[in-house]
């Protein structure tokens, strides 16, 4: 497996990756009517572009190049995405990708992580030394979603 910058060529691929696993992983904490609105079909690849190029984001490969997950830093002290393939959870990819982003803001002279994860994902930044800042409600496509405001000191 190896870490490699984003290019824009990756775009539909992380976003195929990004809508499966949510609806596969995260159908154990929230509704189909909220993981519709999370993760829509139609999502434009523009926008994705758009916001993937914004900031620092990885790419995970696998040793045949197969995209398995991708992270991305806004604002590079803000955790903006983290996502590994279904198939590839629990193999330690969202922790190097986690450890490189951390580097990679501690590098850009931040001392602090922030991030909004879901209720799937609570456990996994727990378990990276995250704290819970505060619980939200956010609207997506007119449904509420609950998600976690954490921070990571660096």
């Amino acid at each position: 497996m190896r870490l490699r910058p984003y290019v824009t060529s990756d775009t539909k691929t992380l976003m195929q990756l990004f809508h499966t696993t949510v609806h596969s992983v995260n159908v154990m904490d929230y509704t189909a009517e909220q993981i519709d609105a999370w993760a829509p079909p139609n999502q434009d690849p523009a926008l994705w572009r758009m916001r993937l190029s914004a900031g620092q984001t990885l790419v995970a490969e696998d040793k045949n190049g197969k995209i398995i997950g991708f992270g991305s830093l806004s604002d590079m002290d803000f955790l903006d995405m983290l996502f590994v393939h279904t198939d590839y959870i629990r193999r330690g990819i969202g922790s190097l990708l986690l450890e490189a982003l951390c580097q990679y803001a501690r590098k850009e002279g931040h001392r602090q992580l922030r991030t909004m994860a879901s209720l799937t994902a609570l456990p996994f930044f727990k378990a990276h030394d995250f704290h819970l800042v505060a619980p939200h409600s956010v609207k997506r496509r007119g449904t509420t979603l609950e998600n976690y405001e954490l921070t990571k000191t660096l």
